[in-house]
């Protein structure tokens, strides 16, 4: 969640972002005291004027920490998950937003915010591993919630994940994409379709190519070159 001119990871640069973004991408992690707040890198050190790892410290030292270091905005807090999310449900537009799991090993929490903001239906666990999807979809019985996996190519077991868990989408290192690939992926199943997100893509060189390749979601830290980009491309 980075918008050119705004603190990364931030209910402001959040506020931003919805208002001419489709996707946003936020990163969950559990404090000590079972708080779920968002913060990208492991520790505070570089986007806060604290230093260590926040997965060790509670939300009593985390809402001290000023996440806008460097800009103009005075204090800003690091952000509640349960914030995220009602600006999500409470925003004009209708945003999907990828939720990168980190240290959260229960996500009945994290689903229970969900619902309270009515947002389950445009928020995506992305998962680095099956294990959280597999134990939502077979033991809570949750055939709701969306869920998206890290992938790093293709596998003979892909297309079996993607159809028996339900999975949303792949999200693939740009550099790994063809257009092969994507329409590999397109063709797991008919009815809701397997879809592709690519990330990083920084440049107008490589949106172009994501772009003519056919993939689906594009993750950019600068939304509003990319938003540029398109309305002028697509024309």
């Amino acid at each position: 969640m980075l918008v050119p001119g705004y603190p990364e990871n931030t209910i402001v640069s959040l506020k931003e972002a919805v208002k001419f973004v489709d996707w946003i991408e936020f990163d969950v992690k559990v404090l000590t005291d079972g708080t779920i707040v968002s913060l990208h890198d492991g520790t505070v050190d570089r986007t806060t004027d604290g230093t260590g790892d926040i997965t060790k410290m509670d939300y009593q030292e985390v809402k001290k920490l000023n996440a806008g270091k460097g800009y103009g905005f005075g204090f800003v807090p690091v952000p509640r998950v349960e914030e995220i999310l009602e600006v999500l449900g409470t925003c004009s537009r209708f945003v999907r937003a990828e939720m990168h799991i980190h240290n959260l090993w229960e996500p009945e929490p994290l689903v229970a915010l969900l619902d309270k903001y009515h947002v389950r239906d445009r928020c995506y666990f992305n998962l680095n591993a099956m294990m959280m999807g597999i134990y939502m979809r077979e033991d809570l019985h949750d055939t709701t919630s969306l869920l998206s996996l890290n992938a790093q190519g293709d596998s003979p077991e892909m297309k079996d994940l993607c159809n028996q868990y339900d999975l949303a989408y792949l999200c693939v290192p740009h550099g790994l994409l063809t257009a092969d690939y994507v329409d590999h992926v397109h063709a797991y199943r008919r009815e809701s379709p397997v879809f592709v997100q690519c990330y990083p893509v920084q440049d107008e060189r490589d949106w172009k190519r994501m772009v003519d390749i056919g993939v689906d979601v594009i993750q950019t830290d600068f939304p509003d070159g990319l938003a540029a980009f398109i309305a002028d491309y697509i024309q």
